[in-house]
């Protein structure tokens, strides 16, 4: 799971970041590709009460598969919801975070993989070193 991952243990973070769109509960969810009769049944369940529906809903898309911040960040930004503004929220909150937990992981690899060549040259013979050096005129 990447540091951008959502479970259902997410419901009430996701729920809190996207607040403002739950009058277009209806719009997110087709955005986040739940399907129409999933949609028209938890508004008949709930009456069409955007806060139940949308918290529902939520709960439901969380439980199915794979999903991110970057799923509800473009959910957000797509033209039948229109909220940028959360969009560019969730980016800067958990997408940045993202790209700076993989960038250190990228690093320490990095890190790992020169140490750990070193040593191997170091153990070497030097003629066994030079048969393996590439020399690039």
């Amino acid at each position: 799971m990447t540091a951008a991952s959502i479970s259902s243990n997410d419901l009430r973070e996701v729920y809190e970041a996207t607040y403002e769109a739950r009058e277009k509960w209806a719009n997110v969810l087709l955005a986040l590709d739940v399907t129409n009769p999933t949609i028209e049944s938890i508004r008949s369940k709930f009456h069409g009460n955007p806060d139940d529906c949308y918290r529902q809903g939520l709960s439901q898309w969380l439980q199915e598969g794979d999903k991110s911040w970057n799923d509800v960040a473009r959910a957000m930004s797509s033209p039948t919801v229109g909220h940028k503004d959360i969009a560019g929220a969730i980016s800067k909150s958990h997408l940045s975070a993202q790209s700076k937990s993989e960038s250190l992981h990228a690093a320490r690899v990095i890190g790992i993989i020169f140490r750990n060549s070193a040593a191997i040259m170091q153990q070497l013979a030097p003629t066994q070193l030079a048969k393996h050096a590439i020399i690039h005129f």
